[in-house]
């Protein structure tokens, strides 16, 4: 497999490749970690939110409540006051529904009282273990995400040094392959040249033997 060639013609560096793809790597989980980060943070928030709504629904609710209050026992009261000149009132229909409207303000008064109790304690704190539970659960994907990320990185790195290894052993191959061929050739040539005897004798033949089976061996 042929190397690409940078602008200058040289090699480029194995190593500086990694290096550049192990940053872009990092990069791209770090990106995933803030992506994370911004979705908790817009979740907090959504429910912050919520629950400022319900806590302020809660005291206009409870405000309400006790104007309903005061205004039927401002009508009682009233009435209670002034008996005396009521006493014809109970012959009136209209005055079934004046008691009608006193005892309804009432109990819409409790009902009111009960909706802010709902909704300042109850959906209040109901949205605070929400809150609670959603910082709780970024938390531990997050420490769960960064310890996959540091585990990518180390496999990247592994795989990194267990190239490095092969490349050198490769090179050492191609290395010993070419002293190999050139070894073979002078000795093809020294047998091409010189008769049996002669090869016998000759140092430089039997230099190119002990440089092939060095080679081999």
């Amino acid at each position: 497999m042929k190397m690409r060639r940078n602008i200058s013609g040289n090699r480029e560096d194995p190593s500086s490749k990694f290096n550049e793809r192990q940053a872009d790597i990092r990069l791209q989980l770090n990106e995933q970690l803030r992506c994370l980060d911004v979705r908790m943070e817009a979740q907090v928030a959504l429910l912050a939110e919520l629950q400022d709504f319900f806590k302020r629904r809660g005291e206009l609710e409870l405000d309400y409540s006790k104007n309903l209050d005061k205004l039927a026992k401002s009508l009682q009261l009233r009435h209670k006051e002034q008996k005396q000149k009521r006493e014809q009132w109970p012959l009136f229909s209209s005055y079934t529904c004046w008691q009608q409207l006193v005892t309804q303000t009432k109990n819409l008064s409790r009902d009111h009282a009960a909706l802010a109790e709902v909704y300042s304690a109850h959906l209040v704190s109901r949205l605070s273990q929400v809150m609670e539970d959603v910082q709780r659960i970024y938390k531990r994907c997050r420490e769960i995400g960064y310890e996959t990320h540091e585990e990518i990185l180390r496999v990247l790195h592994e795989l990194h040094t267990t190239m490095k290894t092969y490349h050198s052993y490769q090179a050492e191959l191609r290395q010993a392959e070419m002293k190999l061929r050139a070894a073979e050739i002078q000795r093809t040539k020294l047998e091409q040249t010189l008769s049996q005897d002669k090869l016998e004798r000759s140092k430089k033949y039997k230099l190119m033997e002990k440089e092939v089976m060095k080679v081999i061996g």
